[in-house]
Order: structure tokens, then C-alpha cells, then sequence
């Protein structure tokens, strides 16, 4: 018996050296073996990882969308940085803003665009660890420049029960502005219509203990590229001042169908946030209207003539140790006059999109006490802050 190593023909040796034991007839058998394992043999080097150190990085980044509110504002183009915590799995942990466009909305626009991106670990000496990211968005609203500047976001106007939604103001004719708390004999009603070529409503206001019924006329909806909804602006007069305290769609017709009665969700005059101002700015005209007495209300014997929907019990909050930071998301519900929510979306992010989630299965999976109106229970919509408490 005696032991043999392997070269190749060019006299070089392979990787790794190979003996072949020699034993009389096993010998060809044994020696071709080990000759290829020779060959074949992979060196150590090679199965290190590719990119032994790396810095985390997004592996698919989201658009941000241009908020509605910052359009009419004329900042040109703005650019926001987001600092995202990204863990060895690449889940996005944290996110806050690192630099700033100098506007709210579009910094809460660009976190939620960070927050649906995703991302790849940090990588030290082959293994995965928790690091951080600059996530940016840039802004452009010259882009936007061909969406008509009177359409609003659509969860901003769209009303699943209905055709149509508005949004009613007291108005000042003189200064040609909206003019909340005040008592005034002219209301300014600013509609939006789901249709494709024409459409009616019926608008009921409330205030000083009386309703009064607004008939829009039957109206052509133009053309308008990538949305069917454009705003709507009428000037309506009533019969005498009213200090207006509550409005909602009555009824739609759209598309040459006559108005018909339609479950549209109350709302209560209040001043917008300052991130939707461009909701009530006064329009180039106003078509006008008159609004007509239906009926004066006596108290309502429930003690209010509208409440707001509200969760039927308590829900345990949400906690644990994602992030170690304590969030809030924002969700809008829409809910039936039974007490369901037949659909949520994100109002506003949490800026951690698996936070987002859990708030939304949470509100739509819950039950609720119905709004009221006149002491019936009506259809509604309304904003359910859903914290994640840290441990």
C-alpha cells in the first residue's frame, strides 16, 4: 500500500491536496474519487458572504404623494429626509424625520412613503443587525400641474353611501370668505360628485332649531383627465339668518338618474385644520340657490339632535416591544346605522406600517354605538385615534 496526491496535467495542484490510499484492485476506484473531490474541492474562502459589510438600503422605495393642502402654496420643489431604523430582518422599527421640508403635511407625506418602502439590513462581518437609513422623497409640485386644482383627495370627499359630499360654510359676500360662529342669511356650499356626465343632490342644513332643504340643479360634469370629481361651488340663501350647526347630503342623482334619498353621514360646521384650507378657498364664482324652510325641530327627547358614533365596549390597547417608542395611528371608519364599520383606511400613519395594520383590524373589527340624528340611528364616519404603547 502506498499514498499517492494528485496534480493537475499543467503541474499546478488543486485547492485543496488530495491523497488516494492504494490498495491493489481497489486502487483505480479510490484514486478516481479522490481525484475529483481534488478538483471539486471549494476553498474556505469561498463561501464567505459576497458583501461581508453593508449598510442598510431600500430594496423598493413608495412615491410619496404631493399633499392637496400644499399645492395652492407655491413652495416649488421640496425635498424631506426620513432617519428609518431597520432591523436584521429588514422590518422598519422606527422612523422620525431628519430633515425637514419646512411643511407638516408633506413631512407626514414622505413618513408614510418611508413607512411602506422596503428595506435590506445592515450587514457586519456576513451577519444581519439593526442599523439605520436616509430615506428621501422629493417633491415636485409641477408634476401635479394637469390634476384640476379643485379636487380634493379622495378620502378626503369620498362618501361610500352616497353619490356625492359636500362640505357647508356660513359666508361672508362682502369679504367673499367663510365666516364660522357667526349668524348669516348666506351659506356657501362647496359639493363633490362621484359621476361621469352629469349629476343633482339635495343638501339638508340645520340650525336654530329648524332644517332647510338646498335642490342643486341638475349639472354637467366636464371632462377632467385621471379623476371624474371636481369641486362644485354654490351660494345659497335662506329665508332668514341662522347660526347653522349641522349638514349632510340628502339625496344624488348622477348620470341622468333622478335624485333619490341616500344614507349620507351628518357632519358638524367646524373650522378646517389648517391642512385643508383649499377645501372652502372661494372659487373663481359661485352658482347660486336657495335654501327653503322644511320644518322647525323641537328638543329632541335623546337630549341632542346629532352624537357621533363610539366604541360599544372598551378594547384592550395595543403594546409590546416594536420600536421601543410608543405610536398613534389615525383611522377613519365608516360606519352603518347598525353599528358596523363597513370600511376603514389610514388617516393618518403611525409611521410603522405593521402598527398600521393592527390599528386598522382593530377598528374594523370592533363594534360600535351608531350615530344618532333626531334621536335615530344614522350612518357616520369619524377618526379613531389607536395607540401602540411601549413596554
Amino acid at each position: 500500500m502506498k499514498r499517492s496526491s494528485f496534480a493537475r496535467e499543467d503541474g499546478t495542484r488543486p485547492g485543496v491536496e488530495v491523497s488516494c490510499v492504494i490498495v491493489r484492485r481497489q486502487t483505480v476506484t479510490l484514486c478516481t474519487l479522490a481525484a475529483i473531490c481534488g478538483v471539486f474541492a471549494i476553498p474556505v474562502a469561498a463561501r464567505a458572504c459576497p458583501e461581508p459589510n453593508r449598510d442598510a438600503a431600500v430594496t423598493k422605495a413608495e412615491e410619496p404623494e404631493y399633499p392637496q393642502s400644499a399645492k395652492p402654496l407655491g413652495l416649488g420643489p421640496v425635498s424631506v429626509q426620513i432617519e428609518v431604523t431597520v432591523d436584521a430582518s429588514g422590518n422598519l422599527v422606527g422612523a422620525r424625520v431628519y430633515k425637514s421640508s419646512g411643511n407638516q403635511a408633506i413631512d407626514e407625506a414622505a413618513l408614510h412613503a418611508a413607512s411602506r418602502s422596503r428595506y435590506s439590513p445592515k450587514v457586519i462581518n456576513c451577519q444581519a443587525v439593526t442599523g439605520d437609513y436616509l430615506f428621501r422623497s422629493d417633491f415636485e409640485p409641477d408634476s401635479y400641474a394637469s390634476l384640476p386644482a379643485d379636487i380634493p383627495r379622495a378620502s378626503q370627499w369620498e362618501n361610500p353611501f352616497c353619490n356625492g359630499s359636500a362640505i357647508v360654510v356660513p359666508w361672508d359676500e362682502g369679504q367673499n370668505v367663510a365666516a364660522y360662529g357667526t349668524s348669516s342669511k348666506t351659506v356657501a356650499v362647496f359639493l363633490w360628485a362621484n359621476a361621469d356626465s352629469d349629476y343633482a343632490a339635495r343638501v339638508t342644513l340645520i340650525g336654530d332649531g329648524a332644517a332647510y332643504s338646498v335642490e342643486i340643479p341638475r349639472t354637467a360634469v366636464p371632462k377632467s383627465p385621471g379623476d371624474k370629481s371636481r369641486r362644485y361651488a354654490y351660494l345659497v340663501s335662506l329665508p332668514s339668518p341662522i347660526l347653522l350647526n349641522y349638514y349632510f347630503v340628502d339625496g344624488a342623482g348622477v348620470d341622468g338618474a333622478s335624485v333619490t334619498d341616500c344614507p349620507s353621514f351628518v357632519k358638524e360646521v367646524a373650522a378646517p385644520t389648517e391642512s385643508d384650507p383649499s377645501l372652502i378657498a372661494a372659487p373663481a364664482s359661485f352658482t347660486r340657490v336657495e335654501a327653503k324652510l322644511v320644518q322647525t325641530l323641537p328638543p329632541p327627547s335623546c337630549g341632542a339632535i346629532y352624537k357621533g358614533p363610539a366604541f360599544a365596549k372598551p378594547f384592550t390597547p395595543i403594546s409590546g416591544f416594536y420600536g421601543y417608542q410608543s405610536r398613534t395611528a389615525k383611522i377613519a371608519a365608516f360606519i352603518d346605522s347598525a353599528g358596523h364599520a363597513i370600511r376603514t383606511e389610514i388617516w393618518q400613519s403611525s409611521g410603522v406600517p405593521g402598527i398600521d395594520d393592527i390599528a386598522l383590524a382593530l377598528v374594523q373589527g370592533s363594534t360600535y354605538e351608531p350615530a344618532q340624528f333626531l334621536c335615530t340611528p344614522v350612518v357616520s364616519i369619524a377618526i379613531f385615534p389607536i395607540t401602540y404603547e411601549a413596554r
